[in-house]
């Protein structure tokens, strides 16, 4: 009799199912995939922001706006996927799928919109800069929002003679680095 009731004892102790982590270790918001994923998502962020405060002009009642990509290009992690969005030219890595959310909106919005500022049937304040602004890799640009180098280094690298440098550096007063640390 007592076999019995220690029988029923073990099945009623034997868990079912999927066997659960021993060691406790939880995934949590603070692991690094996590962090990765929300660095990458201020980067384009105020990336964004940069580019549709140059292209539009001071005081402009019709206000042209790129709009953000999809997530999934935030989503991947893998190492030659980031290497090659920082290698992408801002017109390339904002020519990508528009996000999902903006239902009435086409997958090539940002792409057609990019298209006809540089075929000038968009009219933007300063064109060369503008141009110059789609025509930076990501990299350089990260470099120019954490003050790394200064604008007129790039422009020299790059060859380029009738930029805005002025320009370029309020919008960086406006949308850098600096911003970004007060608003964490």
């Amino acid at each position: 009799m007592n076999e019995g009731v220690n029988e029923r004892n073990n099945c009623l102790k034997k868990k079912r199912g999927r066997k659960t982590n021993k060691k406790g270790d939880v995934h949590s918001c603070n692991d690094s995939d996590n962090i990765i994923k929300k660095i990458k998502a201020k980067i384009f962020f105020y990336c964004l922001l940069f580019i549709n405060a140059m292209i539009n002009k001071e005081g402009a009642e019709e206000r042209i706006k790129l709009l953000k990509i999809d997530y999934k290009y935030i989503d991947q992690l893998g190492k030659k996927m980031n290497l090659g969005l920082f290698e992408l030219t801002l017109k390339d890595l904002f020519s990508l799928d528009v996000s999902r959310k903006y239902k009435k909106k086409t997958k090539e919005y940002n792409k057609n919109l990019i298209n006809r500022i540089l075929e000038k049937k968009f009219e933007v304040e300063d064109f060369d800069t503008v141009n110059f602004i789609f025509k930076i890799t990501l990299n350089d640009w990260i470099d120019l929002f954490i003050y790394k180098k200064n604008i007129l280094i790039l422009i020299n690298e790059k060859n380029s003679e009738k930029v805005n440098y002025i320009k370029i550096q309020d919008k960086f007063d406006k949308f850098g680095v600096n911003h970004l640390l007060n608003e964490i």
